[in-house]
């Protein structure tokens, strides 16, 4: 059985570009910004959660936040282009591994291989 992925991001071309990346290892839904994440993940239970940081609404910080509280065995990846404020605080939180955008395919499955 697949293992269940979603992905949080605003821009489309990156969910693609993800999405093209994992292939057929995961099963992968999306959502577009920080609150329809959370309200897809209260609904249903994933593997792991792939959030960016900056996105409107609820960012991506406050979304592992809440998802920590809500699915505390969910693991949750984030990547971000803003530097190492933001990921230190997302380790802080209980963030499984830290992307800085721009990664490669090579990173992304290796943060997505203990999942």
């Amino acid at each position: 059985m697949k293992k269940k992925l979603l992905v949080a991001e605003d821009e489309a071309v990156i969910r693609l570009l993800i999405k093209k990346a994992v292939g057929d290892r995961f099963h992968m839904e999306e959502a577009d910004n920080g609150a329809t994440a959370l309200a897809k993940a209260k609904c249903t239970e994933y593997d792991c959660v792939l959030t960016d940081i900056q996105m409107p609404g609820m960012n991506g910080l406050e979304l592992l936040v809440s998802l920590k509280k809500a699915r505390p065995r969910v693991k949750v990846i984030v990547m971000t282009a803003s530097g190492d404020e933001f990921l230190n605080f997302a380790r802080a939180r209980g963030a499984h591994s830290v992307l800085e955008k721009p990664f490669g395919v090579d990173e992304l499955m290796a943060s997505l291989s203990g999942i």
